[in-house]
């Protein structure tokens, strides 16, 4: 097991350097838009929090670790020294590892589009959140970064944020104005989109196994809210028996310390999935690519959404 404190440290040398989660290159987090024809100036500001496009260089990184854990988890306090080597991950990252991802903030931006749903992006405003750090008791780093984040908005004039994922909007919603006095106005697009469905309900979709995630359903208390926009699809949510508030992890949040402690969680929330019978939609990146490391079939919901609002 690696310590949490080295793990910490790295990530925050990622973030001082260049503002993004093991220190890559913001430019390569930012092709996801492309062709898409998002404005620049608006009401309500789509911050992604970086996680997705993130995810499959914490993929990589993590099958590293998984290699190392139990022979050279110090290599983990001598990485954070040279948080510019970890660029170099970027380099074995294809396009089609970073394909699952990028798809799901694409059909998140074309589901808030059909249904009417108004706001800008610019890349310079979009920022990881640092909840990794708040995980991992690095307060300090997390203060510190919550604070570059909250000024870099401010300055801009940013009053409201559409998050896309359950750790940036618990760290918007809830850890900033705790950590840093802001106010800003949060909403997961999960919260968004309800309202605009109830009168354009389909039929025939299916059922699907919702596997929630610990932030949204947990601290957050978003339960209700994709169920009702898959009803509205005509989608059927099947329960399984740890769901809602007491929802099991999928194990994503301790790949940074264990990654084989990860994967067994992994593997006992995939089975309880699978026991449905039914194709699994999962709301989070970090689920996504746990649930893809122990080869479970899960789907992001934002493509089962986006699916059925074009037919």
């Amino acid at each position: 097991m690696y310590k949490p404190e080295y793990v910490a440290k790295l990530m925050y040398e990622g973030l001082r350097s260049k503002g993004t989660p093991l220190g890559l290159e913001k430019g390569l987090l930012a092709d996801w838009h492309t062709d898409l024809s998002i404005p620049v100036e608006g009401q309500s500001l789509l911050f992604t929090g970086l996680l997705y496009q993130a995810t499959p260089y914490i993929e990589r990184l993590t099958k590293l670790m998984d290699r190392l854990e139990g022979r050279l988890e110090r290599a983990v306090y001598w990485a954070g020294k040279l948080p510019f080597s970890l660029s170099l991950l970027a380099g074995q990252v294809s396009k089609e590892e970073r394909e699952p991802y990028t798809a799901a903030i694409r059909n998140i931006v074309a589901a808030l589009k059909r249904l009417d749903i108004e706001f800008f992006h610019r890349d310079e405003l979009d920022h990881y959140s640092g909840i990794l750090l708040y995980d991992l008791a690095f307060e300090e780093g997390f203060e510190k970064h919550a604070r570059r984040v909250k000024e870099t908005l401010e300055n801009a004039g940013v009053k409201s944020l559409i998050t896309i994922d359950p750790h940036t909007t618990y760290a918007l919603k809830v850890l900033y104005p705790g950590y840093v006095g802001s106010s800003f106005e949060v909403h997961s697009y999960l919260e968004l989109l309800p309202d605009r469905m109830r009168d354009s309900t389909k039929a025939g979709g299916g059922k699907i196994a919702v596997h929630d995630s610990c932030y949204y359903s947990r601290y957050l208390n978003l339960i209700e809210e994709p169920r009702e926009i898959l009803e509205a699809l005509g989608v059927s949510p099947v329960e399984v028996r740890n769901s809602a508030r007491m929802a099991q992890c999928c194990g994503g949040p301790a790949e940074s310390v264990s990654p084989r402690l990860s994967a067994n969680l992994a593997e006992a929330r995939k089975k309880e999935l699978e026991g449905t019978g039914c194709p699994i939609a999962s709301m989070c990146p970090i689920c996504l690519a746990n649930f893809r490391r122990v080869g479970a079939k899960v789907e992001d919901i934002a493509n089962i959404i986006n699916r059925r609002l074009e037919q």
